[in-house]
């Protein structure tokens, strides 16, 4: 750049760039280290890894083992059926027609919680838009109308408050109750929500992680949990779900299962 003006001022020269060693955002955090990479020479180092790892591996199938084992000898009584004239008034509020994989769905949700008495563990696959909350909320009713009380876990408090707005509308008309729970709700009316499940006045709780640590109370009375997207839940909440799920009824919807959920499903333990 050529400055001609008598009275302009010479522009600084600007630095020349420099490159830098890649470093991922974690490892530039203060006492964050970086991961330590394998050597190939070292092969008592990736033995015990490798050690490692497998323990890691077995201890995770004897926990899942041990959840589902605790499952099979749990008894519930079967939930009795609403009136077929309640049952169509609440069908008759969805807009649309089922679609035959809606009603297949729906008949072996129906199935689990009205002929067998142990838990149900039922996995919903559909995609996006595909009707999985049409799905829910009918088993829902029907643990509702059998005096039950459901925790719905939503991985986000967008979709926890979506999925809030939408039950609280479909369940107004047959007197249920339906609270919001997530970080965004104050501790002062978390306790009053609290209060009115524990005197059985509200019937369903949705929220987002914080359902799965609450005060022991509050679980006595919970009958069926539906979890959304399970996918989008870490570590450490799968093991506090696990836990929960031992003597509950539990219904998984899912766009996208993680292959493990998916496995199982087919393998037969869980439906």
């Amino acid at each position: 750049l050529s400055l001609t003006h008598r009275n302009a001022k010479t522009l600084p020269e600007k630095p020349a760039k420099q490159l830098y060693r890649y470093a991922s955002p974690g490892s530039l955090k203060q006492g964050v280290k970086p991961p330590k990479l394998s050597k190939i020479a070292n092969k008592k180092g990736w033995a015990a890894q490798e050690s490692s790892t497998k323990k890691h591996i077995r201890q995770l199938v004897v926990n899942r083992m041990c959840v589902y084992l605790q499952r099979l000898q749990c008894v519930r009584p079967p939930y009795q059926p609403p009136s077929d004239e309640v049952y169509k008034r609440f069908g008759e509020l969805f807009p649309f027609t089922m679609t035959p994989d809606q009603v297949m769905a729906v008949n072996d949700c129906y199935d689990d919680l009205t002929t067998r008495d142990t838990p149900m563990d039922r996995i919903v696959v559909g995609d996006v838009g595909f009707g999985k909350t049409e799905v829910a909320m009918r088993a829902i009713f029907r643990v509702f109308a059998g005096g039950g009380q459901v925790f719905v876990l939503a991985p986000t408090t967008v979709l926890a408050k979506q999925h809030a707005a939408t039950i609280g509308a479909r369940f107004a008309p047959f007197g249920a109750g339906v609270e919001l729970m997530t970080r965004n709700v104050k501790e002062s009316e978390k306790k009053e929500v609290m209060n009115r499940w524990r005197a059985g006045n509200t019937q369903v709780i949705v929220g987002t992680h914080s359902l799965l640590n609450l005060d022991p109370s509050m679980y006595v009375n919970l009958k069926m949990l539906v979890i959304d997207e399970e996918q989008r839940f870490g570590v450490k909440h799968k093991d506090q779900i696990s836990a929960l799920k031992a003597s509950v009824d539990v219904l998984t919807l899912s766009a996208t299962p993680i292959p493990r959920t998916l496995h199982m499903a087919i393998a037969g333990f869980r439906d």
